[in-house]
């Protein structure tokens, strides 16, 4: 029997949730299903029960574990995603914060967590530098993490396609970002250089604090 049962995709989700914190609800279990079978031939296998069988009873080692991770996240996100969060964000969470930091240490600390290909802290560091016009002058630690190295290598990149534009303004992009190909637009080196990318897998006591970044 080659089809995944609902009893099989059950005992894998158990397992990824486990290791990798990752879940699958119910009504995800198609596209699931098909990660796997895509991921079973990656890894050599006919078929994804064998595959996930396999997965049940072994270990991975690093690079099994990063080639597994590919198959099974998705990078769904954009420039400034979530509209009402990034207002939020300006307009009541950090004038308050700015205004207290501005008048002693000049220190701000933020995680991006789960970040994908880094639209969402790269989005967060263009919201600072708008904010704060003597940036230079401040300490500011954008950390932001994912569990796919992929992800994180095109992060680093910071190279990307109209598709993450989609709810941008074009003058941010004109401002912040410089243009390579008629689809393609890399952003600006200073604002790279203020995120640090990590891979970092949210099961695992391994979270980043003040003292390690």
């Amino acid at each position: 029997m080659n089809a995944l049962t609902n009893e099989t995709l059950q005992d894998f989700c158990r397992l990824a949730e486990a290791r990798f914190g990752l879940t699958f609800p119910p009504r995800a279990w198609m596209i699931l299903s098909r990660r796997l079978a895509e991921a079973a031939a990656d890894f050599g296998f006919d078929a994804p029960v064998p595959f996930v069988r396999w997965l049940l009873g072994n270990s991975l080692d690093r690079e099994q574990y990063e080639r597994l991770v590919t198959h099974l996240t998705v990078g769904e996100t954009y420039f400034f995603r979530d509209e009402k969060m990034f207002d939020a964000l300006e307009r009541v969470i950090l004038p308050p914060l700015i205004q207290q930091r501005r008048r002693n240490e000049r220190r701000l600390r933020f995680w991006s967590a789960g970040c994908a290909t880094g639209e969402e802290p790269y989005s967060l560091a263009i919201l600072l530098r708008r904010m704060l016009p003597d940036h230079a002058q401040w300490d500011i630690t954008l950390m932001a993490s994912d569990i796919n190295p992929q992800f994180l290598r095109q992060a680093r990149e910071g190279l990307f396609n109209r598709w993450s534009f989609r709810c941008t303004p074009e003058a941010i992009r004109a401002a912040y970002f410089r243009e390579e190909s008629p689809d393609r637009w890399r952003i600006l080196a200073p604002v790279r250089q203020m995120v640090t990318f990590s891979a970092i897998n949210l099961r695992e006591d391994v979270y980043p604090s003040l003292l390690n970044h």
